[in-house]
């Protein structure tokens, strides 16, 4: 099960895991990164309590958990670009070179698309490597360029910072439930094609 809280600048997401786990996700907007040691949990835990102190719902009862919790992961919402892919004999793929962050919820499948790439090119160029890693880029970069711009443009719907953003996103959200809706945003956000190629045995 999948649920979803969300105020201005402020998401709470709780889901369930197997035996009995569950999961939450807060996503809160501000201009800067903290400046927080990467493994000074404590400082992250006050951030979180500040942040959401407000957020109603669930959430006096998750700051309480998150308190005890040793499973603390917290960064931020970020992605990697990088203009070149290879260097010598070595190639990067998936989130080491083109991660497009949790605003597109599709670096699995990217990273997977790309590991068949990267392997077909290099059976296809016979292990000639400056080839295949040229190969692998021209094909595959433009479609990760357009998807990573696409998930920049929906910063504004994933912690809105107006009223009416706020009130379209839930009145969207909401709309999802009719089945004409739901077939015309699947088609828009979740049916993103890419025709892998067909590398001979």
């Amino acid at each position: 099960m999948y649920v979803g809280h969300y105020m201005l600048g402020l998401q709470v997401w709780r889901y369930s895991l197997m035996e009995d786990g569950t999961a939450f996700t807060l996503t809160f907007s501000v201009p800067l990164r903290p400046d927080i040691a990467h493994d000074d949990a404590d400082a992250y835990r006050a951030l979180l309590q500040q942040a959401f102190a407000d957020a109603g719902w669930e959430g006096p009862t998750i700051l309480d958990a998150m308190r005890e919790c040793k499973d603390l992961y917290f960064n931020s919402v970020s992605q990697i670009r990088m203009n070149r892919w290879s260097q010598g004999r070595v190639a990067l793929t998936g989130d080491a070179n083109f991660a497009p962050s949790l605003l597109s919820g599709q670096g699995s499948a990217f990273a997977m698309a790309g590991a068949y790439l990267l392997a077909g090119e290099l059976k296809a160029a016979n292990g000639d490597h400056e080839i295949a890693f040229g190969k692998y880029q021209t094909r595959f970069k433009p479609f990760i360029d357009a998807q990573q711009e696409a998930a920049v443009r929906t910063i504004r719907w994933y912690a809105p910072k107006r009223q009416l953003d706020l009130w379209l996103r839930n009145t969207a959200i909401r709309l999802i439930a009719l089945p004409f809706v739901s077939t015309q945003i699947g088609k828009r956000f979740v049916d993103i094609r890419f025709e892998l190629p067909a590398y001979s045995d």
